[in-house]
Order: C-alpha cells, then sequence, then structure tokens
C-alpha cells in the first residue's frame, strides 16, 4: 500500500474518534519527505466502522482493543481475511485468540506469519487460494473419481 493511503487511512480513523498513542502521522523533517516512511502507530478507541478497522493496512498500523472479546469481534467484522496478528505474553490466550481469528495466517508475538514450507493466503475477500507448501500443490490439481470394476 502505498505510504499516503497508510496516511489517509490514519488520519480518516483519527477524524473518525481513534487516538493515536504512538506515531499517527507522516513525519515533517525533511530527510523523509522523499521516501516512503511511515512510523509506527497504535490506535486508541477505534470502533467497527473506522477505516483502520474496515481495511486491509497494509503499513505499521496497530488498532488495539480494550477486551479480548472486542478484539476478535470487531477484527472478525471485516470482508478481509490475510493475516492478523496477536501479542500476549499468555500463551493460552494466544492460542484461544489464534483459533477464533478468522484469517489465512496468524501471528503471535510476531510479524512473521510464513515461511515457504508453509501455506501462504487469506480467507474471505483476501487472496485465492493458497501458495506455498504441500497445501499449494492443490490450486494446480483436479480431483478425479474413477470407478473400475473388473470384468
Amino acid at each position: 500500500m502505498p505510504i499516503f493511503l497508510v496516511s489517509q487511512l490514519v488520519d480518516s480513523s483519527k477524524k473518525s474518534g481513534a487516538r493515536a498513542l504512538v506515531g499517527g502521522s507522516l513525519p515533517t523533517e525533511d530527510s523523509f519527505k522523499k521516501g516512503c516512511f511511515y512510523p509506527a502507530t497504535i490506535l486508541a478507541d477505534c470502533t467497527p466502522n473506522m477505516d483502520c478497522m474496515r481495511n486491509e493496512i497494509f503499513g505499521p498500523v496497530a488498532p488495539i482493543c480494550r477486551s479480548e472479546a472486542e478484539a476478535i469481534e470487531m477484527a472478525n467484522d471485516t470482508p478481509h481475511g490475510l493475516a492478523a496478528y496477536v501479542y500476549t505474553n499468555d500463551i493460552r490466550q494466544a492460542w484461544h485468540i489464534s483459533e477464533q481469528l478468522q484469517f489465512g495466517m496468524v501471528g503471535v508475538n510476531s510479524p512473521r506469519v510464513s515461511a515457504p514450507e508453509m501455506p501462504f493466503g487469506g480467507i474471505k475477500d483476501s487472496g485465492m487460494g493458497r501458495e506455498g507448501g504441500p497445501d499449494a500443490l492443490h490450486e494446480f490439481m483436479d480431483a478425479k473419481t474413477i470407478n473400475w470394476d473388473l470384468l
């Protein structure tokens, strides 16, 4: 996503009531003006109708929620399902949340969600099938049943 789109998404969410706890705007220093840098941003007080919750943010923006239930509900209430990320010190909580998220990939305490031997892809309106790993082979094959009786 181009950097100006990340900036527009954050600006729109802030205008709708989100608060930037960290980051939240393009840097103004001359050394950043010609680049593609957007600072890590944490948004609080997000609601389901905000752009930061309705769109895939291909940038360093993390909306945070007040409760586990709210986080799961708001994350799943989107047409997108490529990847989700969970940050917690509680392994049971991480597993519980990961199982409930309707996403093709979930990263726990890491932005990394893929490796060459693992399937890569989303669900819902994110992506078309899988690539990587043995599951990807099924994208290039058609199943066929042959019933054969010997005479």
